[in-house]
């Protein structure tokens, strides 16, 4: 089965809605936000601060390389992955990408400008798209991961 990977702005519902795939699919679940942290044993707002964005865009690539390596998994890939050509060529090989556009929704409290988002947050929307095999508007989590659920139907591959 092929991977189905979630791209998306800071803030974006990324994780849960992976996880509500996840779930339902009964499919192994990959963050690489969690995994470039858990590597690196500290907040990546922490990491970028003390390492610079180079740095963690680095550890961002080793992760997101090594969930493409997956089978049949949901990957929630950090919103920098569109930075690199290379990484998104490695997602797009292993599965269909899904662009999660929350572009039009207000952020939760708090989250509305993220220490790390610099770069994606100069990207734009249209990067996000351009990347992704199909893009997502509006909806909830469940919303979203019921068509997520969907489209993986119509493509026949599913579990």
């Amino acid at each position: 089965m092929k991977n189905i990977v979630l791209i998306g702005m800071p803030a974006g519902d990324r994780a849960a809605v992976g996880k509500a795939v996840a779930g339902a699919l009964r499919l192994p679940f990959f963050d690489t936000d969690a995994m470039v942290e858990k590597e690196e044993g500290r907040p990546r707002a922490q990491i970028l601060r003390e390492n610079g964005a180079p740095y963690l865009r680095e550890a961002e690539s080793r992760c997101a390389r090594a969930a493409a390596g997956r089978s049949g998994a949901v990957i929630s890939a950090g919103g920098g992955v569109v930075l690199s050509h290379g990484d998104m060529a490695a997602l797009r090989r292993s599965g269909l990408v899904f662009f999660l556009d929350r572009s039009g929704l207000k952020p939760p409290a708090g989250q509305e400008k993220t220490p790390d988002s610099g770069g994606e947050q100069q990207l734009g929307v249209r990067q996000y798209r351009r990347c992704a095999d199909v893009t997502l508007t509006g909806g909830t989590v469940l919303e979203l991961a019921e068509t997520i659920q969907t489209v993986m139907e119509m493509q026949g591959d599913e579990p």
